[in-house]
Order: C-alpha cells, then structure tokens, then sequence
C-alpha cells in the first residue's frame, strides 16, 4: 500500500479500510464512517496522532483506533528522517515486535514510504488509558513499573544475535555516527534556545560531552549489547490506570542496540525532578539489576552497570540538544518539555560525576 496519506484529514474511511483489511481484527468489516481527534499535542514531538472512531455496515470491528503519522513539522519530520524513526519503528513493527517481552499496542497497520517520506501506523486504541505527565514526573510507583519493564525487556534480548535485522543499528552504524556531528553542529543553537534552563555548569558540562561524543559512542558501541528502547522516557508508556498495574510501552521510532545501562538512565534522567531522581535513583538502578538476573542474566554486575549509567547519562544529552535545535520554538508544551529534559539530563550529569569517565 503506497498511497499513505500526508495529514489526518487524509485518512478516509476508504483508506482506512484498505490498510486493515488484512489484520484479523478487520477482517469482514466495511468501514463506512470516521470522526477524528488530535491526540497528545505537544507530546509526540516526531508524529501527528489523531484517534478515529469508526462506523461500520455490517460485521463490527474495533471502535476506534489510533492514527499516527510522521512530523507535521518539517524541521522535525527532517530529523527524523535523517534517523531513519519512521523507517526503524515500521520495520520493528513488522519484523520484531511479537519477541519483546514488554507490553505494547496492536499494530492494526504499518508502513513507510521512502520516496515521498511518509509514516503511516492504524494501531490499538490506548487514549482511555492514564497517559502521565512528563514535565510533573513519575511517581515512584510509576517510575518501579517502568524500571521493571526496561529490565525485561534488556534481559530477553542480552547478547542477542540480531545479524538479520539489518535496519536496527548500534553505536557504529551511520545512522547513530552522524549524532556526533549533529550534536557538535547544534550545541550552540539548543544552548541559545533553552538558555533559561541551562546553568553556567550544565552549559559547561554540555560543551564538554560535545568534544568527547565519539569516544562516548565508541564506548556504548562495546559488548555487551542488548536491546534498547532508547526513548525510554515518561510519556512513551502508558498505564491502565493510575495505579500503575499494568503499563504499555509505546514509540519505537529509536531503538537500537547498545550498553546496558541506556534505557535506566534516559528514564531517570529525563523522567522524574532532579529531587526525585537523587532520591531514588540507587533503589531503582538496584531493582534493574535484579530484574536483569531474574530474566537470567548472570554477567553483569553493579559497578558495570554504573558505568555504563554514567556513560549513558552523557550520551542522552544529543535528545534535548540535536531536538532542541530544531522543535517548533512557538509550541509552549514543547519548549517546556525540551527546558525540561536539557535541564533534567545535564543535572544528571553532574550529579553522578559522568564527566570525570571522560579522556583526558
């Protein structure tokens, strides 16, 4: 299917029809009628995402469904295309969700269109459940189940062969390599942009990680390497309610393989108040180890995985730095959310002395 629509206001009841004729919980269905919402404005920085109610003649299928397309943001939409998201996440959908070990939405369709630079995903309808807030941060209730999740999810995939899955990259692939220019290029862009919510030592200690991003990616590039999320923040999961019982992990535009190590410190890093994180950041870095050992792995020890915390501390900082350098300025929650994260992440940083792995 290779006419995948540019807006949301594309996406007809005709369209939808021929992208979920195939899926089993289609099948039969005639969809006759559509009404749509926008979902998550200023939340989705890479993505358009509408919900779709549907109407049928006959046989009935799913009541609504997702809709989500690439950035309707050109600078963002380019950026994502120069990372190869829209590419990496159809492909995952298509090729390796069904073997991870943490819950996520039904792909009801996925596709991505080179030429014209389109994404189009029909996916499980997931907005009635509790969508947290990032910039107020995770509770530690929401932060535990997270952390457990990241653990499964590196565990059944540690030391994995994934020599047939030539779309997903680690730290020497070119697509993760050109980072280093790109976070060098917009250093001084992102740091005039959130200028409010950067102090002279987080601005010191950015310029700093801007000289040493490749020796810091080289590094991440060394066995062992496991299955990373990689945009392991707040708002990419999702929970039934707000007990947090039962979550969903969403957006795997990113992912990628890597140290162990990444996911946990994306997550706290850019997820919970810098108070918080302080606080709890020992037990929660203590609970990934045991749920590591408990999804059977027995070669990684503390120390291993507080540097390799450290050293993902610093590489995360190309998020809010290369997407800081390029985010629609005249969107609040936007500028809010990336002050948020720049801050957040370079006051991890600091706290946990990532500079002193550093060369020389």
């Amino acid at each position: 299917m290779t006419n995948l629509p540019e807006r949301m206001d594309e996406v007809t009841p005709a369209w939808l029809q021929e992208a979920v004729k195939d899926h089993s919980a289609f099948r039969g269905t005639h969809i006759v009628e559509v009404h749509s919402a926008p979902v998550g404005e200023g939340i989705g920085q890479m993505s358009a995402i509408a919900r779709f109610e549907l109407k049928y003649d006959g046989k009935r299928g799913p009541a609504s469904v997702v809709v989500k397309l690439h950035a309707p943001f050109q600078a963002m939409r380019d950026v994502g295309v120069r990372y190869e998201m829209f590419a990496r996440e159809t492909a995952f959908y298509q090729s390796l969700a069904a073997d991870v070990t943490v819950p996520i939405p039904a792909m009801y369709f996925a596709a991505w269109d080179p030429v014209l630079q389109r994404n189009a995903m029909v996916m499980q309808d997931m907005t009635k459940w509790y969508w947290p807030d990032q910039l107020a941060g995770a509770t530690q209730q929401q932060a535990e189940r997270c952390v457990d999740a990241l653990a499964k999810l590196g565990a059944r995939h540690w030391r994995a062969d994934f020599s047939n899955y030539t779309w997903l990259p680690d730290a020497h692939a070119p697509v993760l390599q050109q980072t280093i220019d790109d976070y060098r290029q917009s250093v001084p862009h992102a740091l005039e942009r959130l200028n409010a919510f950067v102090s002279p030592a987080a601005r010191n200690a950015c310029e700093r990680i801007m000289k040493h991003m490749d020796w810091i990616f080289e590094e991440l590039a060394q066995p062992p390497l496991i299955l990373t999320h990689f945009d392991s923040r707040l708002e990419n999961f999702v929970f039934a309610d707000e007990n947090a019982d039962e979550l969903a992990l969403i957006d795997w535009q990113l992912m990628a393989r890597l140290r162990p190590g990444w996911d946990i410190a994306y997550f706290l890093g850019t997820s919970v108040s810098e108070t918080q994180r302080g606080r709890w950041q020992p037990a929660l870095c203590a609970r990934y180890l045991d749920g590591l050992r408990a999804g059977g792995v027995r070669d990684y020890d503390a120390s291993a995985l507080d540097h390799d915390f450290r050293l993902s501390a610093m590489a995360i900082t190309a998020i809010p730095v290369i997407g800081g350098a390029s985010f629609d300025v005249s969107n609040e929650r936007s500028l809010a959310l990336y002050g948020a994260i720049m801050r957040r992440s370079l006051t991890s940083v600091l706290e946990n002395d990532c500079l002193a792995l550093l060369p020389a």
